[in-house]
């Protein structure tokens, strides 16, 4: 009798094998899984890179909420070209008229000429002629002066006023004087005259009102 041993037996072959005679081996790991994971993986795949995008939209619209410290202040740039000249704006309108003003201390001014006065003739160098001029009555003094003259070119020269200011409230002094030889039978002549005015009448005075 021969000894027992054990006997590897393979599995009955499927009506598919017995049909064609030959023996189909499958490579382990070779099944596949279920027809519903593809699709579960897939809309896995789909959500995460939706949620990946949402994250990153956020981070890149969300401002900041911290900040590092200020920096130290930068020098100060060069001062830039002059910009040119604007167009000049339109003429404004016309204001109103202003308030007249108070009247005047003077309602008018004249001129009055004195009597003239004359030197000898052919006078000598030095010599002088004086004048105290006043305005009428009612008329205020405001200055004066004098005409000096000689006839003849060079007598005209040689005669000059030498002085001319108020002698007081109500006179103008003017003094007149001989500076060279005039010649013979010429006579220095002054004629004074003196600026005067005349006062606002007190009825028309006003007083401005505070």
């Amino acid at each position: 009798m021969r000894p027992e041993s054990d006997v590897l037996t393979s599995p009955p072959a499927s009506p598919a094998d017995a049909g064609d005679g030959k023996r189909t081996h499958r490579q382990p790991g070779g099944d596949k899984g279920p027809k519903w994971m593809v699709p579960v993986v897939v809309v896995a795949l789909v959500v995460g890179l939706a949620g990946l995008g949402v994250g990153a939209y956020a981070v890149a619209t969300t401002p900041a909420k911290t900040s590092g410290p200020q920096g130290a202040v930068g020098q100060t740039g060069a001062v830039g070209p002059q910009g040119q000249q604007g167009v000049p704006g339109a003429k404004g309108a016309t204001g109103d008229a202003g308030a007249a003003g108070p009247a005047g201390a003077l309602a008018a001014t004249s001129i009055v000429a004195s009597t003239a006065l004359k030197s000898a003739p052919d006078p000598g160098v030095g010599t002088v002629l004086v004048a105290k001029t006043t305005c009428p009555a009612g008329k205020i003094l405001l200055s004066g002066g004098a005409q000096v003259s000689a006839p003849g070119v060079l007598a005209d020269r040689n005669v000059e006023l030498r002085a001319s200011f108020p002698f007081s409230t109500t006179q103008w002094q003017t003094v007149a004087i001989v500076t060279g030889r005039l010649g013979t039978g010429v006579v220095m002549t002054m004629r004074p005259y003196v600026v005067c005015g005349e006062a606002t009448p007190a009825s028309v005075t006003t007083t401005p009102t505070t």
